[in-house]
């Protein structure tokens, strides 16, 4: 499945490095077949949005993926505290009358997993960072010389859930949307370092799936195109832009141990072309994504790619 992925995605402008499961059907009871996925090309190791809660199976799959050199991605979520993740527990969710997901359970999670970590002398890289806990325990961790990285998605640095006053299942994201503290808490880490990767978590969804009560809608955002936009306007004066491209574009492939391209006579050109400072408004009727699941459909944004160039191919964005 991996090599077939490769091989589907060769000749594009578009690069794909596919990652393989952690566990069997991401169940996180029985380790996955990470070498095979490994020889096939998988260049890292998650259960995506899931966590292997079982300490143990945690435990061996980072002693064995430190044995063939994979990096492992694991999502900070103890779920026998957080439940469903219909929203944050907050005051206001909670005055709204939805069913709260303490910030806690994700600090547990981290913690968990920075010891392991530690105990196993292997990196982990945590995915879904969302509260100011949890920065705090990765920032500590770090401070010890635990090799352990993180990211955050994009919206998390802007949006909170004071936002859900209306119900829009448009914000209704995994990890939820946290307090006003916690966004400034993710952007000060951002800035300082504490997380070093920034990204999209583009995870597109039909009408169907969100055009339902609060509930039973699904979780995600359509954000490939918004994404930039969203951290640009995010960040600003917070941290410089080279600070968010290098936050885009280099951490991640240094985590994924990937050569970084340069900019130079006889190297293969891999580039995109950005403004920062253009004013455009999204329309998600005019989206390349088949969907239009964005609660910044109609919204001003700031900052955005104007074309890509890679594989010998040249495009201009509309």
């Amino acid at each position: 499945a991996v090599e077939y992925i490769k091989s589907a995605g060769r000749n594009h402008i578009t690069d794909i490095f596919p990652a393989g499961c952690l566990t069997v059907k991401r169940e996180g009871k029985e380790m996955a077949e990470l070498f095979d996925m490994k020889q096939g090309g998988a260049v890292a190791f998650t259960d995506d949005q899931r966590t292997v809660n079982n300490s143990g199976v945690m435990l061996r799959l980072l002693q064995y993926a430190g044995n063939i050199d994979a990096p492992v991605f694991t999502y900070a979520d103890d779920r026998n505290l957080s439940g469903e993740l219909q929203a944050n527990e907050s005051k206001n969710t909670t005055l709204l009358g939805f069913k709260g997901s303490p910030s806690i359970a994700e600090e547990i999670a981290v913690n968990r997993d920075v010891l392991l970590s530690e105990y196993a002398e292997v990196p982990v890289h945590i995915s879904g960072v969302s509260t100011q806990a949890a920065v705090d325990a990765i920032r500590m961790a770090k401070k010890k010389g635990i090799a352990v990285t993180a990211e955050v998605s994009s919206y998390h640095l802007l949006l909170s859930d004071e936002l859900l006053d209306d119900f829009d299942t448009n914000y209704k994201v995994k990890p939820p949307l946290r307090s006003k503290s916690d966004v400034e808490a993710l952007r000060s880490a951002v800035a300082d370092g504490t997380i070093d990767v920034i990204v999209s978590d583009h995870t597109p969804g039909d009408r169907e799936s969100k055009e339902v009560e609060w509930d039973f809608a699904t979780h995600g955002i359509t954000n490939l195109e918004t994404s930039f936009a969203v951290m640009n306007r995010a960040m600003e004066g917070v941290a410089s832009i080279v600070k968010i491209i290098d936050k885009i574009t280099i951490q991640p492939r240094k985590i994924l141990r990937m050569s970084v391209p340069e900019i130079k006579e006889g190297e293969k050109a891999c580039f995109t072309l950005f403004h920062s400072g253009v004013n455009w408004k999204f329309d998600v009727s005019k989206s390349k994504s088949l969907s239009s699941n964005s609660p910044f459909n109609g919204k001003e944004m700031k900052g955005r790619a104007v074309a890509v160039f890679n594989n010998n191919k040249f495009e201009l964005i509309d």
